[in-house]
Order: C-alpha cells, then structure tokens, then sequence
C-alpha cells in the first residue's frame, strides 16, 4: 500500500480501465422545486472497485478503514447536478473501506448526500401529475478507456427510505449510458437513476378544490334568492373575487411558463361560470325592475315564453300572464246606469201625478246629473282599466326575468356537477405504486 499513490490508477497495465460498480439507495425525496425546476433527494451511493496490485498475505486483517483522503478515489460527481458536480468534503467525510480478500482487494466508498439536480417538471396536471426525474452518477473527468461505470443490479435500494407526505414513489430504475463530453470527441460513461414521483393531491384538494366546490354550491344558491332582496348581484361579486383569490394563489406556486395546468383550468371554468351567472343575474333583474310601460317586443316574448319556455317545462308561462289580472267588467257600470234609470223614470211618474208645473225643468236637471254620472263612471273604469293594463305589462315582464332565473339555474348546476365530478374522479383515480418493485432488495 506504501508503495502506490493515490493520484495514480490502481492497475498495472495504463491502458486497463477500473471498473467502478455503483449502487443507489433512496433515502427520502426531499423536495420538488416548481419553481426552479429541481429534484432533491437524500440518497446513498455505494461505490466499489478492486485494486490487483497489492500482494495480500495471510498478515493483513480482513478490512480496514482508510481516510478518503489517503488512497485513490474515482471522481464520481452527479453529472447533472445543480450547484456542484462533486461535493469536495467527500473525502474528508467519508472514508474508504479495505477489503482484502486472496486474489484482490475490494475498496468501498460510502458517500451520503443530499442531491440536487435538474428535473424538467411538466404541470400540465399539476397536482395530479407525475414526474419523471434523474439523478445521472458518473465520472467527471476519466473516459471509458481509464473509468468504467457498472451499477451493481438494476434496482434502487429503497427499503430505507422514509416516506414523503407529498410525493409518492411510483417507479425507479437504473440505467447505463454513455455519452460525450461536450469539447471533446471522447465517451463518458453514466449511471441513470430514473424516479417516477407522483404528487400526492390530498392537499390540494382540501385547501384549493373543497372550498372552490363550496363556493360554487353558494354562487348556484344566490340564484334562488328572490329579485326583491336586492343582494344577489353583490353575492355574487363577493363570490367571483374569492376565486381570484384562489386563482393567484395557484399561479405563486407554479412556474411562470406556457403551460396551464389543470388546476388553474378548473378555476378559469369556474370562474367563466360564475361570470356568466352574473351577468344572466343582471339581465334577470334589469327585466324584473322594468319600468318602462311599454309592452314586450314580440320577438323577445315568443323567444322568451315559448322557446325558453318549451326548454324549461313551461308551456303555459304566456297564459299564466294573460289572466294573471281580468278587467273591470261592463256589466258592473250598467248596473249603475239601470238602476240610475230607474229612479230618473220613478221621478218623472211622481212628478206628473203631482201635476207638477216645473216638470219638464226637472226633467231636464235629471238628465244633466245623468248624463255628469255617466260620464264620471266612464273615467273611472277608463282608469281602472289603464292600471290593469300596466300591471298586466309588468306582469310580463316579472314572468320573463323568473325564466332567465331558471335557465340560469338549470345551467350552472348541470355545468357545475360536470366540473367538479370530473376534477373529483381525476384527483382519486391516480396510478397506484408497484409495492413489488418498490420493496427491492439491496445489494452492496
């Protein structure tokens, strides 16, 4: 051992390479970055390679543990790392396990970090979604010729981890590659660690989805509230505005890109629902507080009480109006003149019996209060019939804006069941993990 040096290759032959085997262990997923799109794990790499220069004798001890610092160590770094491709306190933290055995001797590096690299994060389900990240282990400087990369099965060591209260382990697997460096026309060799996270949902679904469902159940009530309470455009508001709330807090923890995920698509569905509903609202109370005394449009009244109406089950919402108020009948004002009539021929009979001389001046009196009594009955049904006219108009219009109050109903709930069903199903019918494969044994 005195006689090697540790900046040198432990082979006899330059032109032989070390073959260096890896294995991983998974120790915890720490974190997934949106924001910066990064993975980090807490994880284990086993490093081993044997030194055939050495003569083992029967006076050597079975092991023994070296400082890293004092023997050669492969510059194994993560390639696609973030802040550095190898930690330099490695080999000031770690050391190395000697092995001797008679015809070699096996060295072992146990290195434990916490490892941040590069994951191309897609939030298109976000946070339904599942991620595919790697964390690629090889040499940093050495080609293939002088550091050859093996991994020692085809599994990731996981039955240490510690599980995750956001992210669940679906997959994993280990895979060789070899690649070129980026100047130069040589070939590296890499081993990539591949993980299948998904997100756990839960969360996001109690915070975001729950109370968006709730206001949504509220918004379909605020159609129920009647046109004379006056408090169903403010309600509604109100209610738009908390989605805009929720809204911005979905957009602060995900990245700034093109991509929409499914969870800012629920609430922009949602939110062009509640937008519709108030502006159906509005229109149903600007007919509901119509004060002009003119009539319906005909094209507005057939679309209305016939088309919306043969929709909504509402054959007879136009006859409903029509007899809503019955005019004054005339029998009523003949029943004034006959009975005026009679008296007017009851005084002419009483006067001739009498003989009285002024009778034809009475006569004529009476037939002038007859004809002023006629008359004033004339102006007041003439009245009664114009008021009657005018609430028969504003009955058409307060039957028009109980329609609009329907359909709106009607559509926002069917829309809304068909939104929140959906998200509901996607949110609870995620890919299960493969318990088999997760549970892989560990092999040094």
């Amino acid at each position: 051992m005195g006689n090697t040096s540790k900046y040198l290759r432990p082979v006899y032959d330059p032109n032989t390479n070390v073959i260096v085997f890896i294995g991983f262990s998974l120790l915890q997923i720490v974190a997934i970055d949106i924001s910066q799109q990064t993975f980090t794990a807490n994880a284990q790499i086993t490093l081993s390679w044997d030194v055939k220069i050495w003569n083992v004798t029967d006076q050597f001890p079975s092991k023994i543990t070296v400082p890293a610092s004092k023997v050669w160590t492969p510059d194994i770094g993560i390639l696609n790392g973030v802040n550095t491709l190898a930690n330099p306190n490695w080999q000031k933290i770690f050391p190395v396990e000697i092995r001797f055995e008679p015809r070699h001797t096996r060295m072992i590096w146990f290195i434990q970090d916490v490892f941040t690299v590069s994951c191309d994060i897609d939030m298109t389900w976000f946070p339904i979604d599942q991620q595919t990240c790697s964390i690629k282990i090889g040499s940093v400087s050495k080609e293939i010729d002088q550091v050859d990369i093996h991994t020692n099965d085809q599994h990731v060591c996981t039955n240490k981890i510690h599980s995750s209260t956001e992210f669940i382990l679906v997959d994993k697997a280990v895979n060789l590659t070899t690649h070129q460096r980026a100047f130069y026309k040589t070939e590296l060799r890499q081993a990539v660690v591949q993980f299948d996270i998904q997100r756990n949902p839960h969360y996001y679904y109690a915070n975001i989805v729950v109370p968006c469902m709730l206001l949504s159940a509220m918004s379909l009530m605020s159609l129920c509230l009647p046109p004379e309470s006056g408090e169903k455009i403010s309600l509604q508001i109100t209610i738009l505005l908390s989605y805009v709330v929720f809204l911005l807090l979905v957009s602060d923890i995900t990245p700034h890109t093109s991509t929409v995920s499914i969870l800012t698509w629920y609430l922009i569905s949602i939110i062009g629902v509640s937008f519709t509903a108030l502006l159906g609202t509005i229109f149903s109370l600007w007919l509901f507080h119509h004060t002009d005394e003119s009539r319906m449009p005909t094209w507005l009244k057939y679309f209305l009480f016939k088309v919306l109406g043969c929709l909504l089950c509402s054959k007879n919402a136009m006859s409903q109006t029509i007899h809503f108020i019955s005019s004054p009948k005339d029998g009523h004002a003949m029943s004034h003149l006959v009975t005026m009539m009679k008296t007017t021929n009851k005084c002419k009979h009483d006067m001739r019996q009498a003989n009285c001389n002024d009778f034809s001046y009475g006569e004529n009196v009476l037939k002038n209060i007859f004809l002023l009594l006629d008359e004033l009955l004339r102006v007041k049904y003439k009245s009664q019939e114009e008021s009657a006219a005018v609430k028969l108009v504003s009955m058409e219009w307060y039957r028009a804006s109980i329609l609009i109050d329907h359909l709106l109903f009607r559509t926002v709930l069917v829309t809304l069941i068909f939104i929140n069903a959906g998200l509901t199903v996607l949110f609870f019918a995620g890919r299960q993990p493969d318990i088999n494969n997760l549970n892989s044994s560990c092999h040094e």
